[in-house]
């Protein structure tokens, strides 16, 4: 868990590079999208599995009345 909060801390620096490089106009927009959407996707890449088991537990209790009915 601590080497993805990490990695997380990382993807998040990246992504504020990317923005302060786009605000001095060292990257086109189009460049900027681009990138952007491999960093947002970098980071939906790092999610820590015990935290989305956990949500689909919630998510499984929370409906176990209409599973049951």
């Amino acid at each position: 868990m601590e080497r993805v909060r990490i990695q997380r801390l990382q993807v998040q620096e990246k992504l504020k590079r990317l923005g302060k490089a786009y605000l001095d106009l060292l990257v086109t927009e189009e460049e900027y999208k681009r990138r952007k959407r491999l960093v947002d996707l970098e980071m939906e890449s790092l999610v820590v599995p015990q935290a989305n088991a956990a949500e689909e537990a919630g998510r499984l209790v929370q409906d176990l009345p209409r599973l049951l009915g």
